[in-house]
């Protein structure tokens, strides 16, 4: 169950990435060429229909194995029909981009951020999330796609690892563990970038020709590194660990080993659904020591 559940993180993450690759890559294919926007839209709101078949045909795989008892053995079959479920939803957001021509509907209908002027981001800096508009739209099939082939999967899980969650838990966690984790410094980085094209071409020109474009560029990479862990505790579902004899017998590790820590954290994976922990952090100040509550259900305290 360990090695499977690590599969599927890994599995998930790449989908994941696959899909911002094929989300922000210039097709090297033409699209079908519709002229009209209604067709692209139509022929999108069909993938987005068509997305979860595939662990919907899973969902009822796994139930009539749960009925015989013979998921069991099974396993390895299981395996190969999860990770394809997984790569359906990528396979037709790339056919959504290359042929349905979403990308060119968003670059030329649902735009905005050439209405944004420079002005107005210096007055009011929260106006530069506007920027992201189109990127967030190209991207939206692929997340509803995901979304959706998730919610059969709610119900492979709760068979196969008798979870307690709810539908709405279940999706909210996997978004924020699989997707908010990737998407949201990408999308910061995408922020940067179009902040720099929307700049006048004269302060460009001047910042290409000295160290100051250097130097911004190296302290976004310092601040980067310093608030990612800060970021990610609220990416993931994470609290404080209760005091008790745990969090004082791991206080009194950190003091010995004189490790500089400033929070150790719950993880909760709604009613322990992953064994997994993790050290995030290179400065003391942002460093966080994070442990599912599988965790340490499963491990006795020296352990």
């Amino acid at each position: 169950d360990i090695a499977e559940g690590e599969m599927r993180d890994v599995s998930l993450y790449l989908v994941v990435i696959l899909g911002l690759v094929v989300a922000f890559t210039p097709a090297s294919t033409p699209n079908l060429g519709f002229a009209d926007p209604m067709v692209s839209i139509l022929l999108t709101v069909l993938a987005l229909c068509l997305a979860p078949m595939p662990t919907m045909f899973l969902a009822g795989w796994v139930r009539r194995r749960v009925y015989d008892n013979t998921l069991s053995r099974r396993r390895r079959m299981y395996g190969i029909l999860r990770a394809v479920s997984s790569l359906f939803p990528l396979a037709v957001f790339a056919g959504v981009i290359t042929l349905c021509g979403w990308g060119r509907l968003v670059d030329n209908f649902l735009s905005i951020d050439d209405l944004i002027p420079l002005r107005w981001m210096v007055w009011c800096p929260p106006l530069a999330l506007g920027l992201l508009l189109d990127e967030a739209f190209r991207f939206l099939p692929f997340l509803v796609m995901l979304l959706m082939s998730w919610v059969p999967l709610y119900r492979v899980d709760v068979l196969v690892r008798r979870g307690h969650w709810s539908l709405a838990d279940y999706v909210v966690f996997h978004l924020r563990q699989y997707v908010l984790f990737l998407l949201v410094p990408f999308f910061a980085m995408l922020l940067v970038e179009n902040v720099w094209d929307v700049l006048p071409p004269a302060l460009q020109e001047q910042l290409r020709g000295s160290w100051g474009l250097y130097a911004l560029t190296g302290a976004l990479i310092v601040l980067a590194l310093i608030c990612l862990p800060l970021l990610l505790r609220f990416v993931w579902k994470t609290r404080p660990l209760p005091d008790g004899l745990l969090r004082r017998r791991l206080e009194d590790l950190i003091a010995r080993t004189h490790l500089r820590c400033r929070q150790i954290l719950l993880w909760d994976t709604f009613g322990g659904q992953m064994i997994n922990a993790c050290v995030t952090g290179f400065v003391g100040i942002t460093r966080y020591i994070l442990m599912t509550d599988t965790l340490i259900k499963a491990l006795e305290p020296d352990e």
